[in-house]
Parts: structure tokens; C-alpha cells; sequence
């Protein structure tokens, strides 16, 4: 995740570009880990953050401008988290192929 030079327009956009590349990654993920492992949860409360910081990026409704810094930087640091943790995970389940079904409860 980059640093993002806030008020900078280029600098903005590159770091939403790359939250959105976050997200389909982090939505690919989901699809290859059973739905009711640790793995999945944790997968989902980044997919959580992550749309609702992009949603309020720019609606002062959502996310307060003088909130906004302190926000992404809170996400980021979760983001690094979780990778660290799924990278880890000695109990993670394994790679299945993403063209197969998602199994159900």
C-alpha cells in the first residue's frame, strides 16, 4: 500500500487504484477457503473495511475529512495483518483450483 500525499489528485487516485486491486484480491481469496474457516472471516472483515473506506473516500457524510488520514492508515496496518497472518497460517486451507464451485455448509 502506498503512502498517499494527501491533496495530491495523482497521488490519491494511485492509492485508490491500488485499494481497488486490493479488493479483487482479497474477493478471489474468499472464493478459494472454506466459507466457515478463520481464513474466511478474516477475509471478509479486510472485504468489509476496505469497501466501506472506499465508499466514504469522498462522501464527508461517511468519513470525515479530518478522520480520513487517520482511517487509511489504521486499514493499511490491518491489511498487513492479515497478510502476515494468512501467510503463516499453518492450519490455512490449501489453494483450491478458483474455477471450482465454492463449497457450502
Amino acid at each position: 500500500m502506498p503512502d498517499v500525499h494527501w491533496r495530491d489528485p495523482e497521488s490519491e487516485e494511485q492509492a485508490r487504484t491500488q485499494l481497488q486491486e486490493v479488493a479483487a484480491i482479497v474477493e478471489q481469496a474468499l472464493r478459494r477457503v472454506h466459507a466457515s474457516s478463520e481464513e474466511a472471516r478474516a477475509l471478509k472483515y479486510a472485504q468489509a473495511r476496505l469497501t466501506a473506506f472506499l465508499e466514504g473516500w469522498d462522501d464527508p457524510g461517511l468519513i470525515a475529512p479530518i478522520h480520513l488520514v487517520a482511517m487509511y492508515q489504521s486499514l493499511k496496518a490491518a491489511l498487513r495483518t492479515l497478510s502476515l497472518r494468512l501467510a503463516t497460517n499453518e492450519n490455512a486451507d490449501p489453494p483450491t483450483n478458483p474455477d471450482d464451485p465454492v463449497p457450502r455448509p
